[in-house]
C-alpha cells in the first residue's frame, strides 16, 4: 500500500516470519538430506509459493538488511527441494559471489556445485571448482579447501562415459593425478595415483608412469597399491631397457613380497567409480 512508508521494511519482514512460522521452516543452514533417485522438478506448493513472493517482497524493499542472505538461502532452498535447479543455481551463484563472507556462502558453494552435477552441466562444474578454488574467502574454510582440492582431479570423471571415451589416456592420466600439493589422507589418494600410473603406461609415458608410481611407494607404503606399484616401476624400467633397474626393483619386490614373485600383480584399468566422489568403497585390484 506505501511501499515507501515507515513501516515497510517492517511489513515485508512480519510477512517473511509469518510464513515461515506457517510452513515451519528451517532456520539453520543445515545441508539437505536429498534423495536423488527422482530428479523431475515437483510442483511447488502454494504456500511455499507465497512464501517465495514474500521473500521477493523482502529483498525488493530491504535490499540492505542484514537478515537479507538468510532470505536469499532459504528462497534458493525451496527451489532445491523441489529439484528446481536452474532457479536454485542462480540463487545459490549470487550468495557466493555478493554474499561470501557469510556463514551460509559454504553451504550454498556446496548446494551450486549439487545442483550442477545433477543437471549434467560438468563443463561449468569443472569451471566453477576452479573459481571457487582462487577465492581466497572461501579456501579460509580448510574443510572446504579440501573437499574442492580433492574434487578437482576426480570431478573430470564426471562427464558422461560416451564423452570420456573420445578422450586418450594421454590426456586422462594428468587429470587422474593428485594435485601437487594434495592431502595424502584422503581415502582415495593412493587409489588416484595407482590409476594415474596405469594411464601413463597405456599412454606409453614410462617416465611419468614410475615417477607416480614412486609416490605411491613412498606416500603409502603399507597400502596392497604399493606393492603392485614396486612389481610395474620394475617392467617400466624392464619396458624401456634399463636392464640393471630393472634388476634391483625385480630382486626388491621378490624379497618383499616372495609369495607373488613367481606371477607379478595384474593390471587393472582405472574406472570413473573408483575415481569420483560417488562411491566410498575401494576399487578392487586384484
Amino acid at each position: 500500500m506505501d511501499p515507501k512508508g515507515k513501516y515497510v521494511k517492517e511489513a515485508a519482514y512480519a510477512a517473511v516470519l509469518g510464513w515461515k512460522n506457517a510452513l515451519n521452516i528451517d532456520d539453520s543452514g543445515a545441508m539437505p538430506d536429498k534423495d536423488k533417485k527422482d530428479m523431475k522438478p515437483r510442483p511447488i506448493p502454494a504456500g511455499q509459493q507465497k512464501m517465495i513472493a514474500a521473500f521477493d517482497t523482502y529483498i525488493k524493499y530491504v535490499p540492505d538488511a542484514p537478515e537479507l542472505v538468510k532470505i536469499k538461502y532459504r528462497k534458493a532452498r525451496i527451489f532445491y527441494d523441489y529439484n528446481h535447479f536452474d532457479d536454485a543455481v542462480v540463487l545459490f551463484r549470487d550468495i557466493v559471489d555478493k554474499h561470501v563472507t557469510d556463514e551460509l556462502a559454504i553451504y550454498s558453494a556446496n548446494l551450486l556445485l549439487d545442483c550442477l552435477n545433477i543437471m549434467g552441466k560438468y563443463k561449468e562444474l569443472l569451471a566453477t571448482v576452479e573459481k571457487f578454488l582462487g577465492n581466497p574467502v572461501l579456501m579460509k574454510d580448510e574443510e572446504f579447501k579440501k573437499q574442492m582440492i580433492a574434487s578437482r582431479p576426480t570431478a573430470w570423471w564426471w562427464k558422461p562415459s560416451s564423452t570420456r571415451r573420445k578422450r586418450t589416456t594421454r590426456n586422462v592420466a594428468p587429470r587422474t593425478r593428485p594435485p601437487r600439493r594434495p592431502f595424502p589422507d584422503h581415502p582415495k589418494h593412493a587409489e588416484r595415483l595407482y590409476n594415474a600410473g596405469l594411464c601413463f603406461q597405456n599412454a606409453r609415458l614410462v617416465g611419468q608412469a614410475i615417477r607416480v608410481r614412486q609416490q605411491l611407494i613412498e606416500k603409502h607404503a603399507k597400502d596392497p597399491l604399493a606393492q603392485r606399484a614396486l612389481f610395474q616401476i620394475a617392467s617400466g624400467y624392464h619396458q624401456i631397457a634399463s636392464y640393471s633397474e630393472a634388476a634391483k626393483r625385480y630382486e626388491e619386490f621378490a624379497t618383499k613380497f616372495p609369495a607373488r614373485s613367481s606371477r607379478g600383480p595384474r593390471s587393472a584399468t582405472p574406472t570413473p567409480s573408483a575415481l569420483g566422489w560417488g562411491s566410498s568403497k575401494r576399487r578392487s585390484t586384484t
